[in-house]
């Protein structure tokens, strides 16, 4: 009894991580084939939990998702599209810097995790903002979301949502585009977004620190990923490339 009451228990938590998965993301043909090998080669219960606790595991994710995958780093720009009403976004609010914006799978809750980073208004440091994706969903090679934020987590509540989709390039997905709003202001801001590469991440963070990387990246001259890579690589890495190829 001891054996079956912990199987079904191990049973009942990858079944229930899965669901979550799934209504996450929909299953992409990757996982399928991925879940079925496991299944075919150490049976199917065994293959199943395997399958789930892989999940766990950002690479095993990257391959398993393809190019659906959205996880990862992105440089994030917001226009204002329209000036609101009363108390309104003006040319400086934080909102309209440059940030970075990472995308980060939360296997065990079911959620993307979204982290802003941003220069200060002092220009003495960065602030941060944090948020959950409330929904993704994924047709026909296009990943879309929605996004559900408060814009001022340690004053009064100032709610906001931002709703996007993401393009693939090359097999993978590289560029988003979105709208998003400020509800208690009516401002509505168009925000795009440009993968930075992981193998440039990577060095960046060698380089500076887990923690810094991102504002070393934002202070680098230029108004794209790939200006700004070139600029650190020429000013602080000593023209060694960051770019891939």
């Amino acid at each position: 009894m001891g054996f079956v009451a912990v199987t079904a228990s191990v049973l009942a938590t990858a079944s229930f991580q899965l669901r979550q998965w799934e209504d996450l993301f929909e299953l992409s043909p990757t996982l399928v084939v991925s879940l079925s090998i496991l299944a075919g080669a150490v049976g199917g219960t065994l293959g199943f939990v395997i399958f789930c606790k892989a999940l766990r595991f950002r690479r095993f994710r990257n391959f398993a998702l393809g190019s659906l995958n959205v996880e990862g780093d992105w440089f994030l720009q917001t226009f204002l599209s329209r000036a609101g009403e009363g108390n309104g976004l003006s040319d400086s609010s934080p909102l309209l810097k440059d940030g970075v914006l990472r995308l980060e799978y939360l296997v065990e809750q079911g959620e993307i995790s979204v982290v802003t980073t941003r220069i200060n208004a002092e220009n003495t440091g960065t602030f941060g903002t944090t948020s959950l994706i409330a929904y993704t969903q994924a047709r026909g090679g296009t990943v879309r979301y929605l996004n559900y934020f408060d814009l001022n987590p340690d004053g009064p509540k100032k709610d906001g949502l931002s709703e996007g989709r993401f393009t693939v390039e090359k097999g993978a997905a590289q560029e988003f585009h979105a709208a998003i709003v400020v509800l208690a202001d009516g401002d509505l801001m168009r925000q795009k977004g440009r993968r930075i590469p992981s193998e440039a991440v990577l060095r960046l963070e060698t380089k500076f620190g887990e923690d810094n990387w991102r504002e070393e990246f934002l202070r680098a001259e230029g108004t794209s990923v790939t200006e700004k890579l070139r600029s650190l690589s020429k000013e602080v890495l000593g023209g060694e490339p960051l770019l891939p190829g």
